[in-house]
């Protein structure tokens, strides 16, 4: 992409490379969801001139097909001509499976996962096994199962792609701002993280940088165009059509007037099945309550207003009342 970069944009581009230089991975990963700040760490990467592979993990069941075309724009507009969709059930086969696809493209490409569980079930099947994915669960604190099972299962299987410490290494990008709540905050207090137990290292150029510079930069990117209509739609990136941390009724209802039919019957039939595991205190009973509401006020026939009777010759009209539905 040939344009000049202002200052921000610049400082931005040079940490990639900078990142790329030091460390000297073969390439770069890059998680993507379709959402914004993902897609601003993906033209960084095209930006820097660095080899990578994008990922991207549709989930079965969750990911709308809006999600999936705001992805695919954005490969477009950024060059990346080659694609590979990689379906993965069996954990023990994932790196497998992204291997194979790696060698049969040419860098920079686009991975398209669509993970299973280990058992081949998608979403839904998967909560109505799991139950909610409430924020506290087995994946321990702050990890909902559903981006254990689906996300972080994926992407800690990546295949290794640098060296460090004379050890196989993990290297990429990752859209994490610490601007996006308090928790991040505290955990994301530096650009460059690594984890020894995993084998990763990761560069989070946007970390500072709050969701106004994020949509200016992509507007000078010229990506806005691919991202925006999702959150002019649903007020969000629906990777997950259905997300238990959305929090506000307005945007509740935005999701569930947009899911297809399919998924709006799948989601009552899950949650009315869960409900009753759950006491009303609970953040799992309260959040069920809110979606099944919403599904409710879509769903709930208008009820046609009632025709006025003729009066009787000489009779007096009643006074007239105008209820409502």
């Amino acid at each position: 992409m040939m344009h000049t970069m202002k200052p921000l944009l610049m400082d931005l581009v040079d940490r990639v490379r900078v990142f790329y230089r030091v460390f000297r991975p073969r390439f770069l990963w890059v998680p993507v969801s379709g959402g914004k700040d993902s897609a601003l760490v993906w033209a960084l990467a095209a930006e820097a001139g660095v080899p990578y592979a994008a990922v991207y993990i549709q989930i079965p069941g969750q990911s709308h097909g809006d999600n999936l075309r705001s992805v695919l724009e954005a490969a477009r507009l950024l060059g990346v001509e080659e694609r590979r969709v990689v379906v993965v059930r069996e954990t023990r086969l994932i790196r497998q499976r992204l291997s194979e696809a790696l060698e049969s493209c040419s860098l920079p490409c686009l991975l398209q996962v669509v993970p299973y569980t280990s058992r081949g079930e998608d979403f839904w099947a998967a909560m109505r096994r799991y139950g909610y994915p409430a924020p506290l669960g087995r994946f321990g604190r702050g990890t909902r199962w559903c981006c254990g099972t689906f996300k972080h299962r994926v992407l800690q299987r990546l295949p290794l792609n640098g060296e460090r410490w004379g050890t196989p290494w993990r290297y990429g990008m990752d859209g994490v701002k610490a601007t996006d709540s308090p928790y991040r905050a505290r955990k994301y207090t530096m650009d460059i993280v690594t984890w020894p137990a995993t084998r990763d290292t990761y560069l989070f150029p946007l970390r500072t940088l709050t969701d106004t510079q994020v949509w200016s930069l992509l507007e000078e990117l010229g990506l806005d165009g691919a991202v925006r209509p999702q959150y002019e739609k649903w007020g969000r990136s629906p990777n997950c059509m259905f997300c238990p941390m959305i929090g506000r009724r307005e945007l509740i209802e935005k999701a569930v007037e947009n899911m297809p039919p399919g998924a709006r019957r799948l989601l009552r039939e899950t949650l009315e099945e869960l409900l009753p595991r759950y006491r009303a205190t609970t953040f799992s009973h309260k959040s069920i309550k809110k979606w099944l509401q919403a599904l409710e006020k879509l769903e709930k026939p208008e009820t046609p207003p009632t025709a006025m009777p003729t009066a009787a010759p000489g009779a007096e009209l009643a006074e007239e009342n105008t209820v409502e539905a």
